[in-house]
C-alpha cells in the first residue's frame, strides 16, 4: 500500500467509529510523495529534449 493509502484507510476507520466527523473524508488532501515530484520533474525534462 502506499502511504496516501494508508492515510485514507486510517481516516475512514476514524469517521466509521465517530472519532471524526465525515467531513474529513471531504476535506482530505492527498499529498504526492517525493517519488510523484520526481516522477513530474523527468517528465518536464524529456519534454524539454522533445520540444
Amino acid at each position: 500500500m502506499r502511504e496516501d493509502e494508508i492515510k485514507r484507510y486510517v481516516l475512514e476507520y476514524l469517521v466509521d467509529e465517530s472519532i471524526l466527523p465525515s467531513t474529513v473524508l471531504e476535506t482530505a488532501i492527498t499529498v504526492p510523495t517525493d517519488n510523484t515530484f520526481e516522477l513530474k520533474r523527468l517528465e518536464m525534462e524529456m519534454n524539454k529534449e522533445f520540444d
